[in-house]
C-alpha cells in the first residue's frame, strides 16, 4: 500500500456553495446554497460555471491573489465548467479528468506541488450539477 507524505502543506481556508438538495441534507457547516437549480441562470451549466466563479473570487480574495496555480474540474464535460470559470483570472490551470474523485486528486496534485516547493499557494476548485452531469 502507498502512504504519501507531505511537509508544510495545509488548508487555509475553504468555500462551498451548495443546490438546494444538499441543503435538506446533513450539511450543516455550509451557509452558502442556490435556493434553485438556475442560481439565476439559464441553463444548469451557466449555473455551475457561476458557482465556481464565486468560489474562485471569494477565495482569491482571501489570499490577496497570492496564487500560484489552480486544479481543478467538474463532471460537466470533465472540465469544461472549470475552464470557463478560470478564463478571467490571470492563473495557470491544471484541468483534472477524475469525475468524483476531483478533490482528492487535486489535493495530491496541489499538496505534492507545495511540498516540493514547486508553488506556495493552490487553489482546488471542483463542482459537480446534478442536472447537468
Amino acid at each position: 500500500m502507498l502512504s504519501l507524505s507531505f511537509n508544510n502543506v495545509y488548508i487555509s481556508d475553504f468555500d462551498a456553495i451548495v443546490g438546494p438538495n444538499e441543503k435538506k441534507g446533513n450539511i450543516k457547516k455550509i451557509k452558502r446554497y442556490i435556493k434553485d437549480f438556475y442560481y439565476g441562470e439559464k441553463t444548469f451549466e451557466l449555473c455551475q460555471i457561476k458557482m465556481e466563479n464565486e468560489i474562485i473570487d471569494n477565495l482569491l480574495s482571501k489570499c490577496c491573489n497570492d496564487v500560484d496555480l489552480i486544479i481543478g474540474g467538474d463532471l460537466t464535460n470533465q472540465i469544461c465548467s472549470t475552464t470557463y470559470a478560470t478564463n478571467k483570472v490571470n492563473i495557470s490551470l491544471i484541468g483534472i479528468y477524475s469525475a468524483c474523485s476531483s478533490f482528492i486528486e487535486g489535493l495530491i496534485i496541489g499538496s505534492n506541488l507545495i511540498s516540493s516547493g514547486a508553488a506556495n499557494k493552490i487553489v482546488n476548485v471542483t463542482s459537480s450539477h446534478n442536472l447537468a452531469a
